[in-house]
């Protein structure tokens, strides 16, 4: 599977592509690479577990999207907004 991940946090974009077996692989790898003003080694640690549990469904409607909120493992409220979309390589 071949995805885009992109993040929206505190007014900052930013957008990658992973590829990997699954989704949760994808998201797993993803949080590895992200980098947040504030985000500690612990916190990416904190993500990448949140991640590797990830079980929901694409949004209703569509098949290859996902859209979620999360704290990016640094504690307190879900603000940041991912989305993933599952892309045709060419």
């Amino acid at each position: 599977m071949f995805v885009t991940v992109i993040t929206v946090h505190r007014g900052q974009s930013q957008a990658q592509q992973i590829e990997a077996p699954t989704i949760k692989d994808c998201l797993v790898a993803w949080a590895g690479r992200l980098v947040v003003e504030g985000m500690t080694d612990d916190a990416q640690t904190r993500l990448r577990g949140k991640m590797a549990d990830f079980d929901q469904p694409p949004v209703e409607g569509f098949r290859h999207l996902w859209r979620f909120q999360s704290d990016l493992g640094l504690g307190g409220e879900p603000d940041a907004k991912i989305y993933v979309i599952e892309t045709i390589r060419m």
